[in-house]
């Protein structure tokens, strides 16, 4: 009779408190390397994007000017002094009437050169002749109610997607641009509505944040369009009120690839830390009538307002030039002196005729 063999009983090995806390940290300290590689690596993702979408908006421009001669009007304003129009119905207007012109930018005209041809339809009563405000007078978009619900539609191509502006509206409460306005004061206005504003002249309840919105904004140049004589008048952009360039005007005058089109902006957002001005502004801009904007006070690293083109792109902003290319401008430029040329204002021009360095704002 075999007798049975004993075995030693089975120990179960085990992390000791310490191997344990060894291994978190190790864990922590992977994840702290990594966390920032993920960053870089989604915002060269989101850069990229950004840059294709000002992509197609300068192509959908380079269309419509295939199509029609000219580039479209940064936006569709009231005639000034400057820009008296050769088939008026009546004399130009003094001060800002909504009764007789549409206010659009021109963003919305490119909508058919960007893939968005069935909401651009949805736009009815609209005078698209920059040089006569028509017979009869149409009104602003905002009191034509296909106009009204047609512009809260998202552009996906119009939105930065380093840009969270959507949940800003909604969690802020900002006021919503209507429409920049450039005048020949060398100045700039905007015109707001805020979130909780509602429109009488539309059918149903449509708020000012419903507005659709965008991170891109035409190149209105310094100070828009400016009367003879006024010292801005040089620095004029491809995109003013009721404007008419052409991309073989700009190519004859400082050249397409040396002209800016579009450049991106976020407004004067305070849930991001930038202050507005003495108002305090708190706002972004709505794509259906903010069209161009002006570059006269450059593109500070700091102290960014509602006023200045800039992204949340990490010390640069992109920029679409005459030529279609797509460039990565430096958060690094202001004016020394009022009426100065310097390197963004002049980027913005088209027919400056100076030749101003870019090596400084251009990486």
């Amino acid at each position: 009779m075999r007798n049975p063999t004993s075995q030693a009983p089975r120990t179960r090995s085990a992390f000791t408190l310490i191997e344990l806390l060894v291994v978190i940290a190790i864990i922590a300290v992977l994840i702290g390397l990594l966390l920032p590689a993920v960053q870089k690596v989604r915002e060269a993702a989101a850069r990229s994007t950004c840059q294709n979408n000002l992509k197609q908006i300068a192509l959908g421009a380079h269309n419509y000017e295939s199509s029609n001669g000219v580039l479209p009007a940064g936006y569709w304003g009231n005639f000034i002094t400057s820009n008296t129009p050769k088939k008026a119905a009546s004399p130009p207007p003094t001060g800002v009437d909504w009764s007789n012109t549409s206010w659009l930018g021109c963003l919305t005209v490119i909508l058919p050169y960007i893939e968005q041809d069935a909401l651009y339809r949805k736009f009815t009563r609209v005078n698209w002749d920059t040089e006569s405000y028509g017979s009869p007078p149409q009104p602003s978009y905002d009191q034509v109610p296909t106009n009204w619900e047609a512009a809260t539609a998202r552009v996906k191509t119009y939105i930065c997607p380093s840009d969270d502006a959507e949940s800003a509206i909604q969690r802020a409460g900002c006021n919503i641009s209507d429409q920049v306005v450039m005048n020949d004061q060398q100045s700039a206005s905007i015109y707001v509505w805020s979130d909780t504003d509602t429109n009488p002249g539309v059918t149903g309840v449509f708020r000012a944040n419903q507005l659709g919105i965008t991170n891109y904004l035409a190149s209105g140049g310094g100070r828009g369009k400016a009367r003879d004589g006024n010292g801005f008048r040089k620095w004029e952009g491809p995109f003013t009120n009721r404007s008419r360039e052409s991309l073989s005007g700009i190519a004859g005058a400082d050249g397409t690839s040396n002209t800016m089109m579009f450049g991106e902006i976020v407004g004067g957002r305070l849930e991001l830390g930038i202050q507005g001005d003495a108002n305090n502004l708190d706002l972004v801009y709505a794509w259906a009538g903010a069209g161009a904007f002006t570059t006269n006070v450059g593109v500070p690293v700091n102290n960014t307002m509602w006023y200045h083109f800039t992204s949340k792109h990490t010390g640069v902003l992109n920029c679409a030039m005459c030529d279609g290319s797509v460039k990565s401008v430096k958060k690094a430029d202001a004016p020394t002196a009022a009426g100065a040329p310097f390197p963004f204002r002049a980027l913005s021009a088209w027919a400056d005729g100076d030749t101003t360095d870019m090596t400084g704002i251009l990486p």
